[in-house]
């Protein structure tokens, strides 16, 4: 295993029972867990028929997506409504800069055995509660759900420091291109409300992640199709 405090890098293990633990291992130490050529996503086609066929997703499909161009204006509407067939279409389209983030794919899940590693204690804790109190403020609980969701991007486009979403089992496998990740670690120990009002300034563009150095440490992983992170 190679990699460092915020990124283990492991091999792909043949036996699951092996792979899980160490994979539970270097999530309780606040690690991001990297597989390199863990899927095998060699036949995917990045168009609108491998879309088809590999995530049952139509052409004619309504997805949000955020226009950069728009962001770079406004930062709190960005948002257009495209099927994936318009979208996909602009993939070429050197005039655009658009990125699908509101794609769910409810139907697929973590490759075999990987899907062990959710406990399914939040999924039951759903069924029984609508809004759950968080320091004063109500929030649906599937915000603390493990879910699927597609990435599409026309075009290299950074993001923002943000939260994806919450729990062990949030991860990514790119299936076309290249992502480049820089996972941040909190190393300074804060209370919720303090992490909060601190995850808030971190994910602000107008703060220079210089002035977070004694509280953070960030490492950039490389995801190429059929890596697991």
């Amino acid at each position: 295993m190679l990699g460092s405090n915020s990124v283990a890098y492991m091999p792909k293990l043949t036996e699951p029972k092996a792979l899980i633990s160490q994979i539970w291992d270097h999530l309780a130490e606040g690690r991001t867990v990297v597989l390199k050529d863990y899927g095998n996503v060699d036949d995917f086609n990045f168009s609108l028929n491998g879309l088809l066929e590999e995530f049952s997703c139509f052409p004619d499909r309504i997805i949000q997506a955020h226009d950069m161009r728009k962001h770079a204006i406004d930062s709190t509407n960005p948002h257009v409504q495209v099927t994936v067939g318009d979208f996909m279409k602009g993939v070429t389209d050197t005039t655009l800069a658009r990125v699908a983030l509101d794609f769910p794919l409810s139907q697929m899940g973590l490759p075999d055995p990987l899907h062990k590693l959710d406990d399914g204690i939040l999924v039951g804790f759903n069924q029984t509660h609508h809004i759950v109190d968080v320091d004063g403020s109500d929030l649906p609980l599937d915000t603390f759900l493990v879910s699927l969701w597609g990435l599409l991007y026309q075009t290299a486009i950074m993001m923002y420091p943000h939260h994806n979403a919450e729990g062990a089992c949030t991860w990514v496998m790119p299936y076309n291109g290249c992502k480049v990740w820089t996972c941040i670690k909190v190393k300074t120990w804060f209370d919720h409300k303090e992490l909060a009002i601190f995850v808030a300034k971190l994910a602000n563009r107008e703060n220079p992640m210089s002035g977070f150095g004694d509280d953070v440490e960030c490492e950039t992983a490389y995801l190429y199709p059929g890596d697991l992170a």
